[in-house]
């Protein structure tokens, strides 16, 4: 998916460049090494041409400040399972335990189940946060070793949701039936953007469909634009700068609206 209000562009894709205007010094160093003029440094200012970058990165070893970085990177499964392990302890002491999310961890599945089986033989409490479209066997597999599944539900209307997510939710609403009807241990979150993907007309769908299924509880994820910089940061365009934050009455209203329907709250 590709939601208007996604906060995380540093999952658009595999291998992103990104650069944080506060931490350059206008060296030039990444000018002098980039062969394909992504860098244009005039009277100390620093101009990044996104549509020339062809992802070499050579830029970033050249930067001695780190304001040019990439925004991820690959590591090995074991790797990871040691980076989990170090928390172990505050995972009992706090009854929490260690979640897997995204962009979609789901997508990653093979790998995702080695990690799952291997936190469960260590006695670690194991969350996937999905938005659930996709196959329902890919998330099927790892259920065996998953304690709590987190759906996303961002809009019942089909042409919506495709509106503002650039996909289907036919999967999503049929993956969140078939976890129900097995009893797995599931919440379900809802992002409110306002008039955009929410309002009292689409949550009364949501809620009406949500309405008698084996759900243990339902959160409203209030829209913010915590997320807006990053954009900036990885050369990518904001395309609803003018979402609003959603009011605490719309939010109880909202909540309202599921109470009304028994929904778990």
């Amino acid at each position: 998916m590709r939601c208007l209000w996604c906060h995380n562009p540093e999952a658009f894709e595999p291998v992103m460049l990104a650069y944080d205007a506060e931490k350059c010094v206008s060296c030039g160093c990444c000018e002098y090494v980039c062969q394909n003029g992504v860098h244009a440094i005039r009277d100390g200012k620093h101009k990044v041409l996104w549509e020339k970058c062809r992802k070499c990165l050579r830029c970033i070893d050249a930067c001695k400040s780190g304001a040019l970085f990439q925004n991820s990177r690959d590591v090995s499964i074991a790797e990871l399972l040691t980076e989990i392990s170090k928390d172990k302890h505050f995972y009992q002491r706090s009854l929490g335990g260690v979640t897997f999310s995204g962009g979609e961890p789901v997508l990653w599945s093979d790998e995702l189940q080695e990690v799952l089986s291997e936190c469960k033989k260590n006695g670690m409490h194991t969350a996937i946060e999905t938005a659930g479209n996709y196959s329902f066997d890919l998330l099927e597999r790892l259920l065996e070793y998953t304690d709590l599944v987190i759906m996303d539900c961002k809009a019942y209307s089909e042409e919506l949701h495709k509106k503002l997510t650039g996909q289907s939710n036919q999967q999503v609403l049929f993956n969140m039936e078939r976890l129900s009807k097995l009893h797995k241990r599931m919440w379900v979150r809802i992002p409110v953007v306002w008039n955009m993907n929410i309002d009292f007309v689409e949550m009364e769908k949501i809620a009406r469909f949500l309405e008698g299924k084996q759900i243990e509880k339902v959160e409203l994820l209030p829209y913010h634009r915590m997320g807006i910089g990053k954009y900036k940061m990885y050369g990518q365009e904001y395309l609803i700068n003018d979402a609003v934050i959603p009011t605490q009455a719309q939010l109880e209203s909202c909540y309202q609206i599921l109470s009304e329907h028994t929904v778990p709250i």
